[in-house]
């Protein structure tokens, strides 16, 4: 599959990576219309917690780019919300999805794990 996306989204999610906050990636299918509906989901957590959250999202579409992270975090559905420590380490991930409510109320966990896991840090 030819991707459409600059070359800088793989620089920008490695540069997440690099920084000392958690992180929260969001692996993604332009197909899916469940990851669709999540997006300004990912938005508002993205601009909500700022202070101790980095947000990074994968198009798993394009699998030879994200073949590597797919497998490393054992991503085999999309939707899928991976929380990370500052060092990379998965902390936790959503399950098999089940619809919008389902991976809306996962991430709100996996944001309330981030948080006590930051706060901890502190």
């Amino acid at each position: 599959m030819h991707s459409t996306r600059p070359q800088s989204e793989l620089q920008s999610y490695s540069s997440k990576l690099t920084e000392n906050k958690h992180k929260l990636v969001f692996f993604y299918s332009d197909t899916c219309n469940l990851c669709k509906t999540l997006q300004p989901s990912v938005v508002n957590v993205q601009e909500g917690n700022q202070s101790w959250l980095q947000v990074a999202t994968v198009c798993a579409d394009e699998q030879l780019k994200w073949a590597p992270e797919v497998l490393h975090y054992n991503v085999d559905q999309v939707p899928c919300f991976v929380m990370l420590k500052p060092n990379g380490d998965a902390l936790a991930r959503s399950g098999a999805p089940r619809g919008q409510q389902h991976m809306t109320d996962s991430l709100q966990c996996l944001l309330q794990l981030g948080r006590h896991a930051a706060a901890a840090n502190e």
